[in-house]
């Protein structure tokens, strides 16, 4: 535990253009993040901390070089019982040339009859003109196997 108590989590990422920019399939170069990840558990809640910071690449349409790109998270979930939970999401994305600033939140419900499967659905709802006004969402996750503890 970190912080508060808290789990703690540090992620450096680095990606390399492989898709056609020119057919709209990423922005044809670099790109490297740096995130922050905190965590932490209080009985039937649980919070996230999330904060990123990425050096986004730009095309040669927008000049080249790059783009510094803030992007934060914070997130509370609520055990409704043995297999229901639900949850909301406060998030914002930094502006680049390449969009708009974004501030959104995200509303679920997720179903878990089984430790391996979790089926949710929620709403996302932009609070600034660059994300859409509405998304609705829904999803599946299936753990295909377990990792061991050393």
């Amino acid at each position: 535990h970190g912080p508060l108590g808290s789990d703690v989590a540090v992620q450096l990422t680095q990606t390399f253009p492989s898709a056609p920019a020119r057919r709209g399939i990423g922005t044809g170069a670099a790109e490297t993040s740096a995130a922050l990840f905190l965590s932490r558990d209080f009985g039937p809640n649980h919070i996230d901390l999330n904060y990123l910071y990425t050096w986004v690449g730009l095309p040669r349409a927008a000049g080249d070089g790059a783009a510094d790109q803030p992007a934060w998270a914070i997130s509370l979930s609520h055990d409704l019982g043995a297999v229901w939970s639900c949850g909301g999401e406060l998030y914002g994305i930094g502006a680049t040339p390449l969009g708009d600033r974004v501030v959104s939140t995200l509303w679920y419900v997720a179903y878990e009859p089984s430790s391996r499967l979790v089926l949710d659905t929620g709403v996302d709802v932009g609070l600034t003109h660059g994300p859409p006004s509405y998304s609705l969402l829904a999803g599946l996750t299936y753990g295909i196997g377990y990792f061991r503890k050393p």
